[in-house]
């Protein structure tokens, strides 16, 4: 397994970056059943940016090694899941990330 280490990938954080990778994860499909909810597209991005912050927090309390990268395997996860769940509560949608994050550390571990 490749442990991913890189300033790179540290650099590639911020609230814009968890924000796109919380997008990409959302189902061509899915965006277009939102899209009457939420006012089109712009609603959409803007309703998805509301939730980067706290994506952008947790991946800046991880620390150590990374096995893999946060923003493809949690992130974009994570933007499907929202997708499929608009309407979670702040408290799920922090479980669920917890969830997701402590299953991608856990790779690393085996």
């Amino acid at each position: 397994m490749r442990v991913n280490t890189s300033a790179s990938s540290r650099a590639a954080s911020g609230v814009g970056t968890s924000a796109i990778y919380l997008w990409t994860g959302l189902k061509p499909t899915v965006k277009q059943a939102l899209a009457d909810s939420f006012g089109g597209e712009i609603g959409i991005a803007a309703w998805i940016a509301g939730f980067a912050p706290v994506v952008d927090a947790k991946f800046e309390s991880l620390t150590g090694n990374l096995p893999g990268v946060f923003h493809y395997e949690v992130v974009e996860e994570m933007g499907c899941w929202l997708g499929n769940n608009p309407q979670a509560a702040d408290e799920q949608f922090k479980d669920q990330l917890d969830h997701l994050t402590a299953l991608f550390i856990a790779q690393g571990q085996g």
